[in-house]
């Protein structure tokens, strides 16, 4: 039997837009610049901005695909 390798990320269901610029590996304006194009979704609790786990996993996927 062969061992499986898992590429699937798993990422907390709420990350703050710190932890996601960690979790990318990217700056801020980079970031901010993705959100305003529609590549990556924001959600808003009160003036505070989050991405959801499924959403950072769903981009990093997707921008592997591309490369």
């Amino acid at each position: 039997m062969q061992p499986t390798t898992n590429t699937a990320h798993s990422f907390p269901p709420r990350n703050t837009i710190s932890e996601s610029l960690a979790i990318l590996k990217i700056g801020r304006s980079s970031l901010y610049d993705r959100i305003a194009r529609g590549l990556l979704r924001v959600t808003k609790d009160g003036a505070r901005s989050f991405i959801s786990g499924d959403e950072l996993a769903r981009y990093l996927a997707r921008t592997n695909e591309q490369h």
